[in-house]
């Protein structure tokens, strides 16, 4: 694995939730609560709210050497906890749901432009479920695929 460069992993989450906040922006209310798959592209906006704060909750474990409470769902492929985002930001209206992805990601990014490149990729013998190093980088890199995959998901569906 290459080097941590924290400022470029912090450029490419703030690429990706501008993408993803911009695919949703555009949508017509009737598409943004139109459900699709079992969500709807307010479903998946509620999602990320959560894991903003889920992940910045996650990096300050981490550099604790505690595993994040997020962990204990993995075996139901994170099901509950994004069950539970979806009804804890339960807007309809997209407006306000776009604000709390915005309010939640500058937390975040805040957050992490405070750590240092040791920090990003400190191993605290802490390990993945699958038994990989459970270090704030991969944890950042998880959630810019994310929100990747959502907006490209969200693209697809407005092509329906």
């Amino acid at each position: 694995m290459a080097a941590a460069d924290p400022a470029a992993d912090i450029q490419r989450l703030r690429a990706s939730i501008g993408a993803f906040a911009l695919s949703v922006r555009g949508l017509p209310p009737d598409d943004f609560l139109r459900t699709v798959t079992e969500w709807s592209p307010r479903d998946v906006t509620a999602h990320l709210i959560g894991w903003n704060s889920y992940t910045l909750a996650g990096c300050r474990d981490i550099l604790r050497g505690v595993a994040p409470f997020y962990l204990a769902d993995v075996a139901h492929d994170f099901r509950n906890i994004n069950a539970a985002s979806v009804r804890r930001y339960g807007s309809a209206d997209k407006d306000v749901l776009l604000s709390q992805l915005c309010e939640t990601a500058h937390a975040l990014l805040g957050y992490l432009t405070t750590l240092s490149s040791e920090d990003w990729e400190r191993d605290t013998g802490l390990r993945e479920p699958d038994g990989g190093l459970l270090l704030i980088r991969n944890d950042i890199v998880a959630l810019i695929e994310d929100y990747d995959g959502h907006a490209r998901e969200i693209a697809s569906w407005t092509r329906c």
